[in-house]
């Protein structure tokens, strides 16, 4: 069908969560291009394609689409966690390649210096660690903020569909996310990164 009909919405939609739930990633993240192609600022999309991309492994791109979706719609929580969990996943990722360095990354760390004497590429990579601290510490600000509103009001409000069972999951998810925080707070003195609080 997709032969005969490319900008079937629909169908690239279904085929991508059909390769999904396959666990074929590289075959839903290319319907979901397909679809970003044809409407490039559909926030479902984009959310989705990141978290497709954070599945796997790249990182950096499932960050910079996490990103391009929070810039569209500032309060959207599915965004906020994706780009959460993927730059938490880049500084782990970071920090053990700091802690585990081999002889043969030593060897080529010397290379690169050797190669690269006035330094920028060490303060480039220092200035993007500095970058993703404080953008992993203002998504969870905003997405602790936007549980706690939410919060806020069903407690005013005892009649709201859920209750105990969202007001359970809220909480949750704020120990969560303090958590995050923790973590990103821990990677920022070690860089010597302000919270900006």
């Amino acid at each position: 069908h997709l032969d005969e009909m490319a900008t079937d919405a629909e169908a690239w939609q279904e085929l991508g969560t059909i390769y999904a739930s396959e666990g074929r990633l590289a075959q839903a993240a290319f319907c979901f291009e397909e679809l970003l192609v044809h409407d490039p600022l559909n926030t479902l999309f984009l959310c989705v394609y990141a978290e497709l991309q954070f599945g796997l492994g790249r990182f950096r791109l499932s960050r910079q689409y996490a990103a391009h979706v929070v810039s569209l719609q500032p309060q959207n929580s599915r965004a906020l966690w994706t780009l959460i969990l993927t730059s938490r996943n880049s500084l782990e990722n970071a920090c053990a390649d700091r802690k585990g360095a081999t002889r043969e990354r030593v060897k080529k760390a010397d290379r690169d210096r050797a190669l690269n004497r006035n330094g920028t590429g060490a303060a480039a990579a220092e200035d993007e660690l500095k970058t993703l601290l404080h953008l992993s510490l203002g998504a969870v600000r905003r997405l602790a903020g936007i549980y706690e509103k939410a919060l806020a009001k069903g407690e005013e409000n005892d009649d709201t569909p859920g209750g105990p069972l969202d007001s359970a999951f809220g909480a949750a998810a704020l120990r969560r996310l303090a958590a995050h925080r923790v973590f990103f707070l821990s990677r920022a003195t070690e860089v010597n990164v302000k919270d900006g609080k």
